[in-house]
């Protein structure tokens, strides 16, 4: 829940967090949010936050699959990465960039809640937990880029009005 809270918070800074991205973020993010409306971006943070629910359910449904805690666990990594992000970029750029206040209040809370719960309880074999953060860099950042242009056509797909 934490991750969709997030979501409807970046959602409705949209048109901030696109015009900051555009203009203030590294060249290879411009490009991905260049021509981006925050029509768009809302759309897309609608398909991520269903994958995301998606995810949860099944894996709420496996709850003793080693497979499935450690896509959970790379996806509280991914989490609190994100909301790592977000405050760099706040600090960076001197000033909010939405989905700012819940990375603190939640997501990156919640990440390392979970993260440390795993760990005491075992979720996963033990030499696994080192590839937590390099599975969480490759998925927000290369995997990410890729797909949000994907879920940008699919958003426009999906609100076309003829």
């Amino acid at each position: 829940m934490a991750f969709a809270v997030h979501n409807v918070e970046e959602g409705i800074g949209a048109p901030q967090l696109i015009q900051l991205m555009q203009s203030r973020a590294p060249s290879f993010l411009r490009d991905v949010y260049g021509g981006m409306r925050a029509v768009d971006l809302r759309g897309s943070l609608v398909i991520l936050s269903v994958i995301g629910l998606g995810l949860a359910a099944i894996a709420a449904t496996r709850i003793t699959s080693r497979p499935w805690s450690y896509v959970m666990l790379v996806f509280a990594a991914v989490m609190g990465l994100n909301g790592i992000a977000h405050v760099c970029f706040s600090i960076v750029w001197r000033g909010y960039m939405p989905g700012t206040l819940t990375a603190l209040g939640l997501t990156i809370p919640v990440s390392l809640a979970l993260l440390i719960r795993s760990d005491r309880e075992v979720w996963i074999a033990p030499s696994l937990r080192w590839t937590l953060a390099p599975a969480a860099i490759v998925v927000h950042g290369p995997v990410l880029v890729a797909l949000i242009p994907l879920f940008v056509r699919l958003a426009r797909l999906l609100t076309r009005r003829d």
